[in-house]
């Protein structure tokens, strides 16, 4: 079994109650996107996110390997408050790492974080395990 490593990622927050700087440690991985042999030039940083069903990622990372958005699938997702969010399916290609699989991106101008669900994610390894007292995620394959 092949595994992939990711520490958690701080982020940098002002406390709404302190007023102080405080931290917010994530589980962010970089993905790269593929779109009918065209590739992102970037790796991205998205979230594993366990609470979501699906990928969710925003329009522009789509349109900048060509995707033509609104061709796709419309699809509706419904997050915290039950916010209904349109988003098109495209058929994509994901890399994480050496491991490449093909999967789905939904695509939204209204989203604009990049989640990684389990639907259109984790079902693709063997095994993820989150550790937050070492602040590390394990993608085995």
């Amino acid at each position: 079994m092949s595994v992939i490593r990711f520490d958690y990622t701080p982020e940098v927050f002002i406390n709404p109650k302190t007023q102080k700087v405080d931290y917010v440690y994530r589980p962010l991985i970089d993905v790269r996107l593929c779109y009918k042999h065209n590739f992102g030039k970037n790796l991205v940083s998205c979230l594993l996110d366990s609470g979501a069903d699906k990928n969710l990622f925003p329009a522009s990372w789509g349109e900048s390997v060509k995707i033509k958005i609104k061709k796709g699938e419309l699809t509706h997702h419904y997050g915290i408050g039950n916010k209904d969010v349109l988003a098109y399916r495209h058929k994509i290609k994901l890399y994480v790492g050496s491991f490449s699989f093909e999967t789905y991106a939904d695509l939204s101008f209204e989203q604009s974080s990049p989640l990684l669900g389990r639907e259109g994610f984790f079902k693709y390894f063997k095994e993820i395990t989150f550790r937050e007292n070492g602040r590390l995620v394990k993608l085995d394959y």
